[in-house]
């Protein structure tokens, strides 16, 4: 059985070529999404099948965490080669889905609400949050990339190769 999630948003709220390249599904970070237009109103369906909301989750291994920051890194880098920047939108347990065995993570689209902040902290946000459904052996770890993730001293690839390493 087939499962959905919908959303709904003004229409000005996402840009039209936003709403093109995740209904034509070329960011993989971006759950499979349909949209129909009405009143000024935009109407998403996105396909969940075989994810659940990260918010569910409610104990997380620390190779878990490391596993969605890491697969988070690689779907922003896709994404803003084409042109959705990370500064745009939320990133947060509520927007992010991941399988069963956190192989794979998706979002759905939500507008970043007030200034646009850096993705690394973002990040390092999110780290910090999912430290508290961890395992307390982990805290240290996780406490290093967050703050490695903060200091937004580094590019992508030196990020991606410290949560490599500590994961």
């Amino acid at each position: 059985m087939n499962s959905y999630l919908t959303a709904r948003y003004a229409k000005e709220e996402i840009p039209d070529y936003i709403v093109e390249l995740l209904s034509l599904g070329l960011c993989d970070l971006f759950l499979p999404a349909g949209f129909v237009e009405e009143d000024g109103t935009l109407t998403c369906m996105y396909k969940t099948e075989g994810f659940r909301p990260l918010s569910s989750v409610l104990e997380l291994s620390t190779e878990e965490i490391f596993s969605v920051a890491i697969s988070l890194l690689h779907g922003v880098y896709q994404c803003e080669k084409h042109g959705i920047f990370s500064e745009n939108f939320a990133v947060n347990v509520d927007c992010i889905f991941v399988d069963k065995g956190f192989d794979r993570i998706k979002m759905i689209y939500r507008k970043e609400v007030g200034a646009g902040t850096d993705f690394s902290k973002k990040l390092a946000a999110l780290m910090r949050m999912l430290r508290e459904k961890g395992a307390p052996s982990g805290e240290g770890y996780i406490d290093s990339a967050a703050e490695f993730l903060a200091s937004d001293e580094y590019g992508y690839k030196a990020q991606l190769h410290h949560l490599e390493k500590l994961r």
